[in-house]
């Protein structure tokens, strides 16, 4: 049976590409979180500053992308493109968490065959030792 250090360098050895892509995943969701919070703003400064004169560079930067796409700047365009943020930021914060959880799984499955499959092949020296017989040292 493997040690567990030896078992924790095979595993970051054989699974190496699994590993960069769900720090990848939750560096992305760290984005999307970030931004998600950057997406508020613009309806924060409409609710607080109705001249555009005083409004943050974000608020510029996203309603002038929003004005682009020919919508209206209006506290509800402003809330559906904040619920599309978040939207995504809950899509991709999912699929991360399937990852990773589909990883620990399969890697839990795989410690676990090991462990019993040397369990079951183990040389068991009392069973020789005993004078019971080949049925009571199986129950032994």
């Amino acid at each position: 049976m493997k040690t567990f250090g030896r078992l924790t360098r095979d595993l970051v050895k054989e699974n190496s590409y699994i590993f960069t892509y769900i720090i990848f995943l939750m560096t992305l969701v760290g984005f999307l979180q970030a931004f998600s919070v950057i997406g508020i703003m613009p309806i924060v400064d409409l609710v607080l500053n109705e001249n555009k004169d005083n409004a943050s560079t974000i608020t510029l930067l996203i309603t002038d992308l929003i004005s682009k796409a020919g919508l209206p700047i209006t506290i509800y365009t402003l809330g559906a493109f904040y619920l599309f943020i978040v939207l995504i930021k809950s899509t991709v914060y999912l699929y991360q968490q399937y990852e990773t959880s589909r990883f620990i799984l399969s890697q839990m499955r795989k410690i676990i065959l090991e462990v019993y499959k040397s369990f079951i092949e183990a040389a068991w020296m009392f069973f020789g030792t005993k004078q019971y017989g080949t049925l009571s040292n199986t129950v032994v």
